[in-house]
């Protein structure tokens, strides 16, 4: 003897073969909405391009800035007092990163691959831009000066703590993507409209 339950159609089947028999009713057409709606939405961005993203583009972009300053700055052909003053801000920025990853190790680290969901922060952003022309314009003022080795010595401690902490400290990683992003757009639009004075300093004085 069949039981009732087994005989009886499920919800689903209910609605699937009223959708092909019955004729257009105020339930149907409201699950037929509900359907148009489901197909005009837009596709959400696929999990590849934001991977590429988050773990291609960003950590290039700082590792570049880095190894600009690294190789770069000064140029080669500047004062020994230039270079040495570069220099020693190199060291001293690196100095100061391991001073900074010395005092997280009682800090719960970190890595992880999981996307987070990124709501897009138009102050964070723009404040972004302008410190990116800041600091492009800071660099134009101090490039043939001796106090230089202050910008390499904050650019290399900037640049590495932001890198670590991307990789390692997952609840900064929105913010960090926003301040990168921000304040490289800042730096290419000083660049737009002064071309020549972001390259390093050739001076023989």
């Amino acid at each position: 003897m069949q039981s009732v339950g087994s005989n009886t159609p499920s919800l689903a089947t209910i609605r699937l073969i009223a959708s092909f028999t019955d004729p257009p009713s105020a339930c149907g057409g409201e699950i037929h909405k509900i359907v148009i709606g489901e197909n005009s939405k837009m596709p959400d961005i696929s999990p590849e391009v934001m991977m590429t993203i988050e773990w291609g583009i960003v950590p290039l972009i700082l590792i570049g800035i880095l190894a600009h300053f690294l190789v770069n700055i000064p140029a080669k052909n500047a004062t020994v007092a230039i270079k040495r003053s570069s220099n020693s801000g190199k060291f001293a920025g690196f100095i100061i990163f391991a001073l900074f990853v010395l005092s997280q190790r009682n800090r719960e680290l970190l890595f992880s691959f999981n996307i987070p969901v990124y709501e897009f922060d138009f102050l964070l952003t723009g404040g972004s831009i302008l410190a990116g022309c800041l600091f492009s314009w800071i660099f134009k003022s101090i490039k043939t000066k001796k106090i230089i080795g202050l910008y390499t010595l904050f650019m290399v401690v900037l640049t590495t703590v932001t890198l670590y902490g991307y990789l390692f400290i997952q609840n900064l990683r929105s913010y960090i993507i926003f301040i990168t992003m921000g304040a490289i757009l800042g730096i290419l639009i000083f660049a737009i409209f002064y071309p020549k004075e972001l390259t390093a300093a050739d001076n023989k004085d």
